[in-house]
Protein backbone atom coordinates (compact mmCIF):
# COMPACT_ATOMS: atom_id res chain seq x y z
CA UNK A 1 0.00 0.00 0.00
CA UNK A 2 1.79 3.62 -1.37
CA UNK A 3 0.55 6.59 -2.75
CA UNK A 4 0.65 6.81 -6.33
CA UNK A 5 1.41 10.30 -8.04
CA UNK A 6 1.34 10.34 -11.35
CA UNK A 7 2.29 14.51 -13.30
CA UNK A 8 0.83 15.50 -15.88
CA UNK A 9 3.28 17.99 -17.70
CA UNK A 10 2.05 20.55 -20.52
CA UNK A 11 -1.03 19.05 -20.31
CA UNK A 12 -4.54 21.30 -19.78
CA UNK A 13 -7.51 19.79 -17.85
CA UNK A 14 -10.14 20.53 -20.60
CA UNK A 15 -13.22 19.65 -22.33
CA UNK A 16 -11.55 16.71 -25.21
CA UNK A 17 -9.43 14.92 -25.65
CA UNK A 18 -6.89 16.47 -28.14
CA UNK A 19 -4.56 19.43 -28.22
CA UNK A 20 -5.65 23.19 -27.05
CA UNK A 21 -3.70 26.55 -27.07
CA UNK A 22 -2.89 27.72 -23.76
CA UNK A 23 -2.40 31.30 -23.17
CA UNK A 24 -0.10 32.50 -21.21
CA UNK A 25 -0.16 35.53 -19.14
CA UNK A 26 3.80 36.13 -19.55
CA UNK A 27 4.05 39.84 -18.72
CA UNK A 28 2.81 39.73 -15.13
CA UNK A 29 -0.97 40.93 -15.15
CA UNK A 30 -1.23 38.46 -12.66
CA UNK A 31 -3.75 36.70 -14.99
CA UNK A 32 -2.46 33.53 -15.21
CA UNK A 33 -2.82 30.71 -18.17
CA UNK A 34 -5.99 29.73 -19.31
CA UNK A 35 -7.33 27.82 -22.57
CA UNK A 36 -9.78 31.07 -22.71
CA UNK A 37 -7.86 33.87 -24.85
CA UNK A 38 -6.82 36.09 -22.27
CA UNK A 39 -6.63 39.92 -23.13
CA UNK A 40 -3.20 40.74 -22.02
CA UNK A 41 -0.41 39.79 -24.60
CA UNK A 42 1.11 36.97 -24.15
CA UNK A 43 2.67 33.52 -25.82
CA UNK A 44 0.49 30.80 -26.90
CA UNK A 45 1.79 27.32 -26.87
CA UNK A 46 0.20 23.87 -28.04
CA UNK A 47 -0.66 21.73 -25.09
CA UNK A 48 -2.41 17.87 -24.72
CA UNK A 49 -5.90 18.57 -23.49
CA UNK A 50 -7.60 15.93 -21.52
CA UNK A 51 -11.31 15.84 -21.05
CA UNK A 52 -11.88 16.54 -17.67
CA UNK A 53 -14.71 14.67 -17.06
CA UNK A 54 -13.06 11.02 -18.34
CA UNK A 55 -10.22 11.64 -16.38
CA UNK A 56 -12.26 12.30 -13.37
CA UNK A 57 -14.42 9.44 -13.95
CA UNK A 58 -11.64 6.90 -14.02
CA UNK A 59 -10.22 8.55 -11.09
CA UNK A 60 -12.96 7.36 -9.38
CA UNK A 61 -11.80 3.70 -9.50
CA UNK A 62 -9.11 4.38 -7.44
CA UNK A 63 -10.52 6.91 -5.00
CA UNK A 64 -13.67 6.83 -2.73
CA UNK A 65 -13.23 10.82 -1.92
CA UNK A 66 -12.74 13.48 -4.77
CA UNK A 67 -12.19 17.03 -3.78
CA UNK A 68 -10.61 19.54 -6.80
CA UNK A 69 -9.87 23.11 -7.26
CA UNK A 70 -10.39 24.95 -10.23
CA UNK A 71 -8.54 28.06 -11.01
CA UNK A 72 -8.67 28.19 -14.80
CA UNK A 73 -8.60 32.04 -15.35
CA UNK A 74 -12.28 32.57 -16.50
CA UNK A 75 -12.41 28.25 -18.25
CA UNK A 76 -14.88 27.91 -15.78
CA UNK A 77 -17.72 29.13 -17.54
CA UNK A 78 -16.90 26.56 -20.45
CA UNK A 79 -15.37 23.26 -18.28
CA UNK A 80 -17.96 23.57 -15.34
CA UNK A 81 -21.17 22.93 -17.62
CA UNK A 82 -19.36 20.11 -19.53
CA UNK A 83 -18.43 18.39 -16.28
CA UNK A 84 -21.99 18.78 -14.96
CA UNK A 85 -23.44 17.59 -18.20
CA UNK A 86 -20.98 14.32 -18.48
CA UNK A 87 -21.79 13.47 -14.57
CA UNK A 88 -18.38 13.86 -13.71
CA UNK A 89 -19.11 17.11 -11.51
CA UNK A 90 -22.20 15.40 -9.62
CA UNK A 91 -21.44 11.53 -8.22
CA UNK A 92 -17.80 11.60 -8.88
CA UNK A 93 -16.51 14.88 -7.51
CA UNK A 94 -17.45 15.11 -3.47
CA UNK A 95 -16.04 18.77 -2.80
CA UNK A 96 -15.66 21.43 -5.60
CA UNK A 97 -13.67 24.31 -4.93
CA UNK A 98 -13.99 27.48 -7.64
CA UNK A 99 -12.49 30.25 -8.18
CA UNK A 100 -14.57 32.30 -10.15
CA UNK A 101 -13.37 34.98 -13.01
CA UNK A 102 -15.40 37.93 -14.69
CA UNK A 103 -17.38 36.82 -17.66
CA UNK A 104 -21.04 36.42 -19.26
CA UNK A 105 -23.06 34.61 -16.23
CA UNK A 106 -26.28 34.97 -16.92
CA UNK A 107 -25.58 33.89 -20.69
CA UNK A 108 -24.16 30.77 -20.12
CA UNK A 109 -27.19 30.39 -17.42
CA UNK A 110 -29.48 30.68 -19.93
CA UNK A 111 -27.42 28.65 -22.15
CA UNK A 112 -27.44 25.65 -19.53
CA UNK A 113 -31.12 26.46 -19.04
CA UNK A 114 -31.02 26.41 -15.79
CA UNK A 115 -31.33 29.51 -14.35
CA UNK A 116 -34.09 30.89 -11.86
CA UNK A 117 -33.84 34.04 -12.84
CA UNK A 118 -31.72 36.61 -14.54
CA UNK A 119 -30.20 37.89 -11.37
CA UNK A 120 -29.29 34.32 -10.49
CA UNK A 121 -25.27 33.96 -11.51
CA UNK A 122 -23.40 31.34 -12.76
CA UNK A 123 -21.68 30.66 -8.88
CA UNK A 124 -25.05 30.79 -7.69
CA UNK A 125 -26.21 28.30 -9.92
CA UNK A 126 -23.48 25.62 -9.77
CA UNK A 127 -23.94 25.75 -6.21
CA UNK A 128 -27.57 25.04 -6.01
CA UNK A 129 -26.55 21.84 -9.05
CA UNK A 130 -24.24 20.60 -7.33
CA UNK A 131 -26.17 20.41 -3.76
CA UNK A 132 -29.12 19.45 -5.08
CA UNK A 133 -30.79 15.81 -3.95
CA UNK A 134 -29.45 14.65 -7.30
CA UNK A 135 -25.64 15.43 -6.80
CA UNK A 136 -25.08 15.94 -3.22
CA UNK A 137 -21.71 17.47 -4.16
CA UNK A 138 -20.49 20.29 -1.94
CA UNK A 139 -19.50 23.82 -4.02
CA UNK A 140 -16.93 26.25 -2.41
CA UNK A 141 -16.30 29.56 -4.06
CA UNK A 142 -12.65 30.53 -3.62
CA UNK A 143 -10.87 33.64 -3.43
Amino acid sequence: MGIRVHVQTRTAFGVRDGTAQLHIDNESHHLGSSLRSIAASGAVETVREIDGARFLHELKQYSGFIAAKLDVEGYEYELLPHLLRNGAACGVVALLAVEWHSAANVTLGHALGALRSVNETMPELLTRQLESLDCRAVALSWV
